[in-house]
């Protein structure tokens, strides 16, 4: 019998990847096929290009961090709210503001992750408006 972990636990597995600014254990969490919808609208399929937008995040931000406010999970679908917060590496600037995540999974992994936070927001805080 194998143990198939929960999207509920699987979101707790994000938070601590992202808090340990740990790419490759928040891509061990994606389906190969995997879907991430950003924030800005952006659409990324497949890990490789997952793998190329997370470096580039971890490459302009530090002192990630994700604080879980509010986490719900019914069937095969999660979503949690955090308090997200970061500090821009060449600037120095730092935002801090609410974000959701939905998570869709099959078989423990994740297959559809949809993002949302005031990206106008985002960029007023690091000075960027």
């Amino acid at each position: 019998m194998s143990y198939t972990r929960t999207p509920a636990a699987i979101l707790e597995h994000q938070t601590a990847a992202w808090n340990a600014a740990d790419i490759d254990a928040i891509l061990q969490d994606f389906a190969p096929n995997a879907v991430l919808t950003s924030a800005s609208g952006q659409t990324l399929s497949g890990i490789p290009a997952i793998r190329q937008s997370l470096m580039a995040f971890f490459g302009a931000f530090a002192q990630i961090r994700l604080e879980v406010r509010t986490l719900v999970a019914q069937g095969d679908t999660a979503a949690c709210e955090w308090e997200f917060s970061c500090r821009h590496r060449l600037t120095g600037n730092a935002a801090r503001l609410p974000a959701s995540v939905f998570i869709t999974c099959a078989d423990g992994k994740i297959t559809e992750w949809r993002e949302y936070y005031d990206t106008a927001q985002f960029k007023a805080q690091l000075g960027q408006m």
